[in-house]
């Protein structure tokens, strides 16, 4: 069987990845074209993976050559490149969040449910995280009992942004928790509220106002919680950190590095600098079992529905934040095409 193409739409950071990640780790897929507005960026990673460069992303979709899309770009432009890949007949892994409004997610849906198959993937890369993917093992083994909460800690090392607001922090960040709690619980949510902490006034590096701090809590269909919080400036480094609480035992995600040191009186463990680090495995085994199923005309893994959900929860958690109340969640009919 002949490689899978992909088309590689945005080569930012994670586009980047994604992109050398394909060509030179898995060998049953080659970067066949790269686009991007950033004519220096496009070109450079295009030259490092022998792509194709495509000034327009749509012609990129559209074009023969091109088998499958990973949709990289900014987070307002996903839902219109997913629909379009869809639309096209062609495999797609997009990067969360699935879009940046509900009704441009459930767009996706729309299309999918249209179509009749599913035809995207959304890039919740702890589901390929080989801790998460254990603790799911376990609850749905029953070692654990009855799910009573699911726990999330996740750490970023410094503000990506001046104008760290709490929308920007749910939708960019949380939005990964919130699947997680999903995912890992085996539940919908049904309710919501939230807690928010300002950087300190005159704080460097930082708008007035900015967010360093958010904490959720989610109220899940069966009577579980799940208690979210998201650290925007550690000043340390990166960590995620997932536990299940149930009935019959707890477990949790190991953190830590594999070399422990003890020197001048301190025992010290290394901590990742960022995500790509931190997830570097996942990043590599969730494309490789995306690339096996588009190989097949399909995918795999999160599906646009879970980017749908998402994008309702944290939607409401922005609500909460704002208004400081309990927000409840309206239950949605899951399609047939998603049962799985």
């Amino acid at each position: 069987m002949s490689a899978l193409a992909v088309g590689v739409i945005g080569t930012g950071m994670m586009g980047e990845v994604h992109a050398r990640l394909l060509n030179d780790r898995i060998g049953s897929a080659r970067v066949v074209a790269v686009s991007d507005p950033d004519t220096e960026r496009r070109r450079m990673v295009a030259e490092a993976v022998g792509a194709a460069e495509f000034d327009d992303p749509m012609g990129l979709i559209a074009a023969p050559e091109v088998e499958a899309v990973v949709i990289a770009s900014p987070d307002h432009s996903h839902a219109g490149f997913a629909v379009a890949s869809v639309q096209a007949g062609k495999p797609c892994m997009c990067e969360k969040p699935l879009a940046t409004t509900v009704d441009d997610a459930r767009l996706v849906v729309d299309a999918e449910v249209a179509l009749g198959r599913r035809l995207v993937q959304v890039g919740f890369m702890r589901e390929f995280d080989e801790g998460h993917a254990s603790l799911v093992s376990l609850r749905r083994s029953g070692a654990l009992g009855e799910v009573v909460a699911v726990r999330s800690t996740h750490v970023n090392p410094a503000p990506w942004a001046p104008g760290v607001t709490a929308e920007r922090v749910i939708t960019q960040s949380m939005i990964h928790d919130i699947h997680s709690a999903r995912f890992l619980s085996g539940a919908e949510v049904e309710a919501v509220s939230a807690s928010v902490v300002p950087f300190a006034a005159g704080s460097s590096g930082v708008d007035d106002g900015a967010v360093r701090f958010v904490a959720a809590r989610l109220e899940l269909v069966g009577g579980a919680v799940a208690l979210l919080d998201v650290n925007v400036s550690s000043a340390y480094g990166y960590r995620v950190v997932a536990e299940v609480v149930g009935s019959e035992g707890t477990a949790r995600t190991s953190e830590g590095s594999a070399v422990e040191m003890w020197s001048s009186g301190a025992r010290v463990e290394k901590v990742s600098a960022n995500w790509p680090e931190h997830f570097s495995a996942a990043y590599l085994t969730e494309l490789t079992a995306w690339v096996s199923a588009a190989s097949e005309g399909g995918v795999t893994g999160p599906s646009a529905w879970d980017g749908l959900m998402a994008n309702v929860v944290a939607e409401a958690l922005v609500d909460a934040s704002t208004r400081g109340e309990r927000v409840e969640i309206a239950r949605w009919e899951r399609p047939a095409v998603y049962e799985r």
